[in-house]
């Protein structure tokens, strides 16, 4: 019931304990919770619920929202349960499990109650279909349009961790058996990405690292003719070191590699705040290879 999930949330962090404006639950839910001394066993179980995420429009409210960013009808897997302990900074989570649809999220989390504490998590997404997306993300269908197609899986591994006093974060995603068909371009195969994070006051130190040596990658023009055809097998990748701030990201270093060919350059992207964006790349050093 919607007094046993407020219940729940109460044994939440504070910052956690309220549902966003822009959630929307149209159906039953359960929602259980026992609490002995510190630790924490609780539960919510939404599959037989629709469960949407707005998107509301900038200066819009929610009620005026006449779209979703989520939608997940009834009878689609949602669920979570986690079992954890109350501490005197945080909320340690040594199990955690959320379905949603053919993704299965599972790790552990340290959620701060304490200003000072710092926010850890080792979470894994486990194989996701992509196919299954198109039902839970409209924006995602719309844009895939009729005759398109994506299905593969990925898999993505999250990682929050301190060192020295200092947030750290990495994310690394592994594509597998993409078959991907968008208008002109087709892309198949598997590849890999790798994000570091370390946020510094209200900036972000971000290293990339992209491995899509094993992509097969066409794209053609408008006359049907091929304008770019990369082979699975032929190297492709990216080596790249920015600082993000909230109007631009500037980057340090981005080294490219196609085959035996490789560009090394720096650049920023500005205007980031606002609706077109300003792209300035120096490609530097390009070192030409066949």
């Amino acid at each position: 019931s919607a007094q046993d999930l407020a219940a729940v949330l109460q044994a939440l962090p504070p910052s956690l304990r309220g549902l966003p404006d822009e959630v929307r639950i149209e159906g039953p839910l359960q929602a259980h919770l026992t609490a002995a001394g510190d630790a924490l066993d609780l539960s919510v179980n939404l599959d037989a619920a629709r469960v949407r995420y707005l998107d509301v429009p900038e200066g819009k409210t929610a009620a005026e929202a006449t779209t979703s960013l989520f939608d997940k009808p009834a009878a689609r897997p949602l669920h979570v349960a986690l079992h954890g302990k109350r501490g005197a900074k945080a909320l340690d989570i040594d199990k955690l499990e959320l379905v949603v649809d053919t993704a299965k999220i599972s790790g552990t989390l340290s959620l701060p109650t304490d200003k000072g504490a710092p926010f850890l998590a080792d979470l894994a997404s486990g194989p996701v279909q992509l196919a299954s997306l198109k039902d839970l993300a409209p924006p995602f269908a719309e844009a895939l349009g009729r005759g398109q197609r994506i299905d593969g899986t990925v898999e993505l591994k999250v990682k929050a961790l301190t060192d020295g006093g200092k947030q750290l974060a990495d994310a690394a995603l592994d594509m597998r058996a993409l078959d991907v068909n968008l208008a002109a371009t087709t892309v198949r195969g598997a590849g890999s990405i790798t994000i570091k994070a370390q946020p510094q006051g209200g900036d972000v130190d971000l290293s990339v690292l992209a491995n899509l040596d094993g992509l097969s990658v066409t794209k053609r023009g408008d006359d049907g003719s091929t304008t770019l055809s990369k082979p699975a097998g032929l190297p492709l990748r990216l080596d790249a070191v920015a600082k993000k701030t909230k109007t631009r990201a500037d980057f340090s270093k981005l080294a490219l590699a196609i085959g035996r060919s490789t560009i090394n350059g720096r650049g920023s992207i500005s205007d980031l705040d606002k609706e077109t964006s300003r792209l300035d790349i120096d490609l530097g050093q390009l070192q030409l290879g066949f």
